[in-house]
C-alpha cells in the first residue's frame, strides 16, 4: 500500500513570504526544519531540499499542504513529488489533539501537517494536475462568476441611486438594469432638470442607435419630463455623479462578463473534440444533452469536477457540490444539516443546473414540485434535484447514452403503476 511505501513525511506551512517546512521519518522523529522564501529561487532550494533528504528516492516521500493550488503547491506537483492537501480544520483538530494547551506556531503547523500525514495518510487527498483545458475552464468560470457579482452590485447600488433622485427613468429600464439605453440616458442628461429639456429628435436618435421597439419616444419623453418627488436644493447634482460613475461600471463590468463568456465556449469546444471519437460523442457532449445544465454550466462541472466525472463518482460528486447532507447522531438524537464544506463554486454550478432543469425538464419539473410541496424551501428542493440529476448524468456517461427525456416519463408512468 502507499502509506507503507512512504519513508518520509513533510509538513509544509506556507504564507505569502516564506514557507516553513517539518520533516518526519517514519517513526515520527523529527529529522530536520528549514524556512525558505516563498519566491522562485527559495521554492527551487526547498524542492531540492526535498530531495536531497528523500535521497532522490521521491516515491518515498510524502508532503502535506493545507491549500491544493498555489505557488508551493504546484512547485511541488510539478516536480514529480507526492503531495496531500490537508484541510486546516482536520490540522487545526490534529494539533488540539497533540496539545491540550492548543498551542500554535507556524512550525508547529508544520509538524501537525508531516505528523497527520504519516499517521492517516489514507484520510487524505493527493493533488493531481488537471488538463490545461480543464485548468482554463476552471479559471474561467470563476472568473465570471465574480463579474457577475460585481454585475449585481453594481446595478444595485445603480438602482440605489436612481430611485433617490430620478424615479421616473426607472420605469425605461430593463429588469435588471443590464441596459445600454439606459445607461446612454444618464449620460446625456444625468438630471431630471437636464433631461426636462430632452428633444424628440435626439430620444429617436438614441431608440435607433440601439434597435429598440420596446418602449417609443413618447414614452422616453414622459419618463424624462415626469415631476418626481420634491428634492432638497442640491441634492439632484450631488447623487448625479455618483450615478454616472455607477452607470460607467456597469457598464465596463458588462463588457468584461460578456467578454469572458467567449473563450469558455471555446474551450468547451476544444475539449469536446479531444474526447471525442469517431464512434463516441464524448463526455462532454453527452453531458450537454442534458436539460438545463447549458455550455456554462457544463465549464463549471468539468472544471470544477473534471476528477469526480471522470471517475464516475457520484459520493465524490454529491459531498464536493455540497448536496449531500451531513448526518450527526449520538444516543437517540439524529439531526441533519447543510454541508458547508465543499467546493463552493461546484455547488452554485449545481445549484444553477438545477434551476434550468426545473423549468426546462418535465420530469426535474415534476419532481422539483413535488419536493416544494412537501414544505421545502427553495434551496433544499434544488439540492434535492441534483441528487436526482447528478446519477441520471453518471448514467448517461457510463452507457454512453444521450439524455432522453421521454425515457425519464416512461420510467417515471412504470414506477407509478
Amino acid at each position: 500500500m502507499e502509506e507503507c511505501s512512504l519513508a518520509v513525511f513533510a509538513g509544509i506551512d506556507a504564507h505569502w513570504d516564506d514557507a516553513k517546512v517539518c520533516l518526519l521519518n517514519a517513526r515520527g522523529k523529527r529529522v530536520g526544519k528549514r524556512v525558505f522564501k516563498a519566491d522562485a529561487e527559495g521554492l527551487a532550494a526547498l524542492t531540492a531540499w526535498l530531495r536531497e533528504q528523500c535521497q532522490g528516492q521521491v516515491d518515498g516521500l510524502g508532503v502535506g499542504v493545507e491549500r491544493p493550488d498555489g505557488p508551493v503547491t504546484e512547485t511541488l506537483v510539478a516536480s514529480g513529488l507526492a503531495v496531500y492537501a490537508i484541510n486546516p480544520k482536520q490540522a487545526q483538530r490534529f494539533r488540539a489533539f497533540c496539545s491540550a494547551a492548543e498551542a500554535k506556531d507556524d512550525e508547529r503547523d508544520a509538524w501537525a501537517l508531516a505528523a497527520a500525514l504519516r499517521t492517516d495518510l489514507e484520510q487524505f487527498q493527493r493533488v493531481e494536475p488537471d488538463p490545461p483545458r480543464v485548468v482554463l475552464l476552471r479559471e474561467l468560470t470563476r472568473l465570471h462568476a465574480t463579474l457577475r457579482t460585481e454585475e449585481n452590485r453594481w446595478a444595485n447600488r445603480l438602482r440605489e441611486l436612481l430611485h433617490a433622485y430620478f424615479p421616473a427613468l426607472l420605469q425605461l429600464a430593463s429588469e435588471n438594469l443590464l441596459d445600454p439605453f439606459l445607461w446612454e440616458l444618464l449620460e446625456r442628461w444625468p438630471t431630471p432638470v437636464k433631461a426636462a429639456r430632452a428633444s424628440a429628435k435626439s430620444v429617436a436618435a438614441i431608440l435607433g442607435k440601439y434597435r429598440l421597439r420596446r418602449v417609443k419616444p413618447a414614452q422616453v419623453l414622459a419618463a424624462l419630463r415626469a415631476a418626481g418627488h420634491e428634492l432638497l436644493p442640491g441634492t439632484a447634482d450631488a447623487l448625479a455623479l455618483p450615478t454616472l460613475v455607477a452607470a460607467r461600471m456597469l457598464r465596463a463590468v458588462c463588457e468584461q462578463r460578456e467578454a469572458a463568456e467567449r473563450p469558455i465556449e471555446t474551450v468547451l469546444d476544444e475539449l469536446q473534440r479531444e474526447l471525442a471519437t469517431p464512434e463516441d460523442p464524448g463526455d462532454v457532449a453527452l453531458a450537454l444533452s442534458l436539460r438545463g445544465l447549458g455550455p456554462l454550466g457544463c465549464a463549471r462541472l468539468f472544471g470544477e469536477g473534471w476528477r469526480y466525472v471522470m471517475a464516475r463518482d457520484l459520493e465524490g460528486l454529491r459531498t464536493r457540490g455540497g448536496c449531500a447532507p451531513v448526518t450527526r447522531a449520538s444516543g437517540r438524537s439524529k439531526t441533519v444539516h447543510l454541508r458547508r464544506a465543499c467546493n463552493q463554486h461546484l455547488q452554485r454550478g449545481l445549484h444553477d443546473w438545477a434551476r434550468g432543469a426545473s423549468l426546462h425538464d418535465p420530469a426535474a419539473t415534476a419532481h422539483y414540485a413535488e419536493l416544494r410541496g412537501r414544505g421545502f424551501s427553495a434551496e433544499r428542493a434544488s439540492r434535492g434535484l441534483v441528487d436526482r440529476l447528478l446519477p441520471v448524468l453518471l448514467a448517461m456517461l457510463r452507457d454512453r447514452t444521450p439524455y432522453d427525456p421521454e425515457r425519464r416519463q416512461r420510467a417515471g408512468l412504470r414506477e407509478a403503476a
